[in-house]
């Protein structure tokens, strides 16, 4: 059943419907749109595909299965669910992805929440980082502040910040017996920033003002400015004060 009128489209079952500018658009069931959108507010508790862009003006939740087989642009975006956006996905405030996210383009936000799974074709760009789950960047992530808790494998071709901030999580004696056969760690080509804290950490190079190589931390080169501190078993294989 479809409901259009009054600035709302409301798929509820199954159905589909055209793009156009709604107050409000809600996929309850399994519902297509075809063309780009632009709302106020978009709720998806079903599976929806959309075949177009979408613009949502003040938030936009995805708790089913989204597909949108183009751009997204909004004030905010939460994913408990499942999304994939093959083109980029703008939001000017806040992205928490607290389900799976996937993104062919780039993201750019104000910040973001990584609680589930985060995967990026491109570019990364935030002013605030945060992560207690996985996150797979084919590009840069660039951002203020970087913090992430390493809960999986994450990968990032490039890493800048001005505090970056990378931990193990170990309060959970069941998920280090699960790590043992599925390494939590990150992996990344190079990471640069002002004020570096690696652990549980795979890196070619390091550039930075103060560094600490931390347990479980392995960097091919270290360059640093100020300070470079080794805790546990970190290991640097080659370093030099510049």
């Amino acid at each position: 059943m479809i409901l259009q009128g009054a600035g709302k489209l409301s798929i509820n079952g199954v159905g589909s419907s055209d793009g156009g500018s709604y107050d409000k658009v809600s996929i309850n069931g399994k519902g297509t749109v075809n063309g780009n959108i632009e709302c106020r507010i978009f709720d998806c508790n079903g599976s929806g595909q959309f075949n177009g862009d979408l613009l949502s003006f003040e938030k936009a939740k995805i708790n089913g299965n989204a597909s949108i087989a183009g751009s997204f642009s909004g004030a905010a975006l939460s994913i408990d669910g499942s999304a994939g956006f093959s083109g980029d996905v703008a939001v000017a405030d806040e992205i928490k992805v607290n389900g799976k996210g996937r993104i062919g383009g780039r993201l750019a936000s104000r910040k973001i929440i990584v609680n589930g799974r985060l995967t990026a074709g491109g570019g990364v760009e935030t002013e605030e980082f945060k992560s207690k789950g996985q996150f797979i960047i084919s590009s840069h992530l660039a951002a203020e502040s970087i913090e992430s808790f390493i809960m999986g494998e994450c990968k990032v071709q490039e890493m800048r910040g001005k505090s970056i901030l990378i931990r193990q999580k170990k309060d959970n004696p069941l998920r280090g017996l699960l790590q043992s056969f599925f390494p939590s760690r990150l992996e990344a080509a190079l990471i640069e920033g002002e004020d570096i804290h690696l652990e549980n950490t795979n890196v070619k190079m390091v550039r930075g003002n103060h560094i600490v190589i931390g347990e479980n931390a392995i960097a091919d080169i270290v360059e640093y400015t100020g300070s470079l501190k080794y805790e546990g078993n970190g290991t640097a294989l080659e370093s030099r004060q510049i």
